[in-house]
Order: C-alpha cells, then sequence, then structure tokens
C-alpha cells in the first residue's frame, strides 16, 4: 500500500505542476492599498511622500526600475500603478503614464516560466487598466479598448475574487461599456453595462447600480426604444440618490419627454437643476441641450444663448453639437458669414478628430480579436480541465484498481488460508475418521471372532496333552504340533495369524510355546513335551516376552488369556 501512496503523489503533483507561484505584494503599500477606497487624496500624498525615499526613488528610466532584484522590480511596479490609481481617483492627468506603459510592456514581453518575478494576476490586470485609462486621456481609443480588454483577461484567471478585486471588475466593465457606447457600439455596450451591473449588485453598492442602471438607459436612448430608456432612467433615480448621475438622468429625460411633445416638463426639468450642477462638463451639456431644443421650437435667440455656452465644453460631442446647430440656425436666418464661421468649426473639430475616428474603426477587430482569444483560450482552459479531469480520473482508475488488486490479494490470501485449514482439518478428520474406521473394523473383528477357549481345551490333541503322565512325556511330534496348531485357530479365532499380525517377529516355533501356555501348561513341563533342557526353555519364553513387550513382573500364562480378547 505504501507503493500505491507514493505513485499516487507522484501523479497528483504531476497533474498540478502548472501552479505558478506569485510574488506577495508589498507591505510596505498596505496603508495606501486600505486609503485608497476611502480616502484617494490621502494615498496620494502617501505615494507622493514615499517618492523621495530611497526604497522607492525612481530611477532614470522606467525601464531601469525593472532591473533590480525580483522583490524590488514588484515594489517599484507596484508603487507605479499604485500612482496611477491614485491620480485617477482624484481625477488628475495620468503623470507617470511612461512608466506605466514601461510596465505594460515589460509585462507583455518577459517569460514567466524563466523569469524571477511572477507578477500577481491582479497586478497585471490593473496595470493594463491604468495604461487603457492613459491612453483614453490621449485619445487613443482603440488602444485603450484594447488594454482594457487585456485587464478583462488578467482578470479571468482569479478564482476567488476579493471585495476590491470584485469592484475592479466593475469598473473594468464599466468602461468598457462607457467606451462602446460612445463610439455607438450599443450591442457590446449593454452585454457589458450588464456583467458590470452584476458585480456592482455583489457589492451591494447601490450608488454603483444606479450608475450602470443610468448607463443601460443610455444604450436604449440611443437605439430609440424610449420606454425601456424612462424604466432604466427611473430605477437609477429610485435607487440611490446621487446629485451628478442624478442630473445626468434627469438630462435624459428631458430630451425623451421632449421627444414625446412634453416640452414644458422638458424645459422645467432642465432649468431646475442649471441651478444644482456644479459640475462644468454637466453645466455645458444641459446648455447645449437647451440650446437643441429652443433650435427645434424656431426660438432662435434663446438656442444662440445657450449653444454658445456649450460651445466652452471639452468634450467633442458636446462642442459638436452646438457648433453644428448654431451653423444651422444662422444658415435659416441666411446669416452665411456666421454660417461659414461655425462651418469652419466643425472641420476644425473634425480634422482634430481624424486620428482618433480612424481609431475608431479599429474597435470591432479589436473586440473580435479579444472573443477569439477568449474563445480559443476557453478551447485550452477546456482541453487543460479534461485533460486533468481525465489525469485524476486515471489515477482514480488506478487507485481504485490497486485497491481492487490489494482487496482481492488479501482475501485470496485469506481463501487459501481458509482452503488450507480446511484441508488440514479434513486430513486430519480423514485420519481420524480411519482411525474410527480401523478400530470399528477391529471392534467388528473381534466380535466375529469366535473365541472358545473352553472348546480349545476340550479338542482331542488339547486332551491327549493335558492328560499325558509325568512318566508319559515325550516330545511332540510335529504332527502334534500341527494339530494343536489348528485346534488353537479353530476354537480361539485363527490366533495364529492374528499373532503374527501384531507381532511380526514371532516365529513359528514360539507359536507352539504360546498355544500350550493357553492349556495352562506348567512351564517346567515344556522341556519334556518339547524335548529340550530347562535353561533353552526359559530363554525361549523370554524371548516371546520380549517381542510382545512383557514386563518381567508380568506372568505369562496371564498375559496370554488377556491377549485372546485384545489382538
Amino acid at each position: 500500500m505504501k507503493k500505491i501512496f507514493y505513485i499516487i503523489l507522484l501523479l497528483l503533483s504531476f497533474v498540478s505542476c502548472e501552479t505558478k507561484k506569485e510574488h506577495p505584494l508589498s507591505p510596505e503599500f498596505e496603508e495606501v492599498r486600505a486609503l485608497m477606497q476611502t480616502d484617494p487624496e490621502t494615498a496620494l500624498l502617501k505615494l507622493q511622500s514615499l517618492k523621495n525615499s530611497e526604497s522607492q526613488k525612481p530611477s532614470d528610466s522606467a525601464t531601469q526600475k525593472l532591473s533590480n532584484s525580483a522583490t524590488q522590480n514588484l515594489s517599484n511596479l507596484e508603487y507605479s500603478i499604485l500612482l496611477a490609481e491614485a491620480l485617477y481617483k482624484n481625477y488628475l492627468p495620468q503623470s507617470n503614464f511612461d512608466d506605466v506603459k514601461a510596465i505594460v510592456d515589460y509585462i507583455e514581453t518577459e517569460t514567466t516560466p524563466n523569469s524571477t518575478l511572477i507578477i500577481p494576476d491582479y497586478l497585471r490586470a490593473k496595470a493594463h487598466y491604468y495604461h487603457a485609462v492613459g491612453l483614453s486621456e490621449r485619445e487613443n481609443i482603440a488602444s485603450a479598448c484594447e488594454h482594457y480588454l487585456k485587464a478583462l483577461e488578467k482578470m479571468s484567471e482569479i478564482k476567488t475574487l476579493d471585495n476590491e478585486q470584485t469592484r475592479f471588475l466593475y469598473l473594468i466593465y464599466t468602461r468598457l461599456g462607457e467606451l462602446f457606447l460612445n463610439e455607438n457600439y450599443c450591442d457590446i455596450a449593454i452585454v457589458k453595462f450588464r456583467q458590470a451591473l452584476k458585480y456592482a449588485r455583489k457589492l451591494n453598492n447601490d450608488n454603483s447600480v444606479a450608475i450602470i442602471l443610468k448607463y443601460i438607459g443610455n444604450v436604449y436612448h440611443l437605439t430609440g426604444e424610449v420606454d425601456s430608456a424612462l424604466y432604466y432612467f427611473n430605477k437609477s433615480l429610485n435607487t440611490c440618490y446621487n446629485p451628478i448621475n442624478n442630473l445626468d438622468v434627469e438630462k435624459n429625460i428631458a430630451q425623451i419627454l421632449f421627444k414625446k411633445g412634453e416640452k414644458d416638463s422638458a424645459y422645467i426639468l432642465l432649468k431646475n437643476n442649471l441651478d444644482k450642477i456644479e459640475d462644468y462638463a454637466v453645466k455645458y451639456s444641459y446648455y447645449t441641450l437647451l440650446g437643441e431644443f429652443y433650435y427645434h421650437d424656431n426660438k432662435y435667440d434663446s438656442a444662440i444663448y445657450y449653444l454658445k455656452e456649450g460651445l466652452e465644453s471639452h468634450y467633442f460631442y458636446t462642442k459638436l453639437n452646438a457648433t453644428m446647430r448654431l451653423s444651422a440656425i444662422y444658415d435659416s436666418l441666411n446669416d452665411y458669414e456666421k454660417k461659414a464661421y461655425y462651418d469652419n468649426i466643425i472641420s476644425q473639430l473634425f480634422i482634430k478628430n481624424i486620428n482618433k475616428n480612424l481609431d475608431k474603426t479599429k474597435l470591432q477587430d479589436i473586440y473580435d480579436k479579444y472573443k477569439n482569444h477568449k474563445n480559443e483560450k476557453e478551447i485550452l482552459k477546456n482541453r487543460k480541465r479534461i485533460y486533468v479531469i481525465t489525469s485524476m480520473s486515471l489515477v482514480l482508475a488506478f487507485i481504485i484498481i490497486m485497491l481492487i488488486r490489494h482487496k482481492y490479494e488479501h482475501t485470496h490470501k485469506e481463501l487459501i488460508n481458509t482452503l488450507d485449514s480446511k484441508e488440514r482439518a479434513i486430513s486430519d478428520y480423514k485420519v481420524k475418521l480411519k482411525r474410527k474406521e480401523q478400530k470399528l473394523s477391529e471392534i467388528k473383528m473381534k466380535a466375529e471372532i469366535n473365541i472358545d477357549l473352553e472348546a480349545y481345551h476340550n479338542s482331542a490333541i488339547c486332551q491327549k496333552i493335558l492328560n499325558r503322565r509325568p512318566t508319559d512325556f515325550t516330545a511332540l511330534s510335529e504332527s502334534e504340533l500341527a494339530l494343536l496348531l489348528e485346534a488353537a485357530d479353530k476354537n480361539l479365532g485363527n490366533i495364529t495369524n492374528r499373532l503374527k499380525d501384531k507381532y511380526p517377529n514371532l516365529k513359528k516355533d514360539d507359536f507352539y510355546y504360546i498355544c500350550l501356555l493357553l492349556l495352562n501348561i506348567e512351564k517346567n513341563k515344556f522341556q519334556y513335551l518339547f524335548g529340550k533342557n530347562r535353561k533353552t526353555i526359559w530363554e525361549r519364553l523370554n524371548k516371546i516376552k520380549n517381542i510382545m513387550n512383557i514386563s518381567d513382573n508380568d506372568d505369562l500364562h496371564i498375559f496370554m488369556k488377556k491377549l485372546l480378547h485384545k489382538i
């Protein structure tokens, strides 16, 4: 069984050999990471204070930061990503864009199996995410999309998500949804927003849920499904009070109300909210929308006033929309000089954003490439899963087979031992049975043997011998001795043969002595009957006693009489 155990361990280690060991995150940033969610401003200040310390002093180049020991590399890498995160959460431009880009380049080019630095998947995902943020700031939409998707890909490697990682996934899906929505890829945008909604609900964050519900409403608004749009806008408003989110939602509701002919309600909703707006980007979007409403109502003076206010926006679509409406108004008023002025602004906006527009055409290709890559990864993952399952099944099958084999061998051994024991028992029984049979046979033979000592004594030859007077004693002849044996066998159950079986060393002459002993002939008369001297007779009798294992203290006459019924 020990061999089985070691084999199993070997197989399991083989199956799990691809597990990678990541370096733990730098402990000096624990406080910063904790503050990032609750107080990003303080987190940024702490990072900036670390900037001048020896351990975190930036190198002359981003590449040099990644040339030290694995631990130092990870510390430098994490510092740059945390700084980008802190800048992002404080609504500041990404001043360390080059550092983040260098980290992303390093991540994409380093070979993990041979590298001393194994970067956690979560940190890889954050690097791609904040690089995408920097690219978005530089209006490189296609590349930003690519890195958002890579961030998503890295997060898919994490099996168990903590609260921070769940929120991070919410952010990725939200940014992707915004990106695709802005470029009118509504079918992709709605998928991303619904994913973001799932993670927002996991976080139990009503504010995040409200924001995503607004975005879903925006998708339906853009596709012309105004009833669905209103449903999600109202749901967003009822979920959580967030001034910025609510202002954006109510602006969209005002648009729908205006299109449905409820113009007064639309005007009132926008104008009532204008005084509440502190964010100029939101205020400019309100101005532009009010200008649109007045434009459609042919109230050109009011339209021009609000549209010119909207021109102050830094957002391309807000500014473009305001400019196009002003051009149309002056065209209607036959003021071609002003129309030409705004047409020129429109041209400049398009020229400025031509690269961005060209970039947009890549989005579908990038997303398709991501989906194909994801599908390929899923196929590889499924293959790996099948391999693992197959390997584990083989291991399990091997274990079962070995256990069955072990049990069979144990059972077989027990069976053999049982059979051996039974065979021994049977053998012993056969021996005992044979003995019993022999004993029964002997008993049966004894029962069948007719021993009649009296008849033997009364036989003619025995009477002849018994009736001899001392003076008549002469040695018995061969014929008389033969008659004596015949009479003994006839009346004493074939005694000579039985004695011969029991005592094979007895001679023929010994039987003559035994027959005379059974007649109670005194030993001193044996010398006359056999014609031999006393010494010879006594030696012969002693020899018979030895053959029959008769002790010297036992009387030979008595022994022979007892022997008749024993043999």
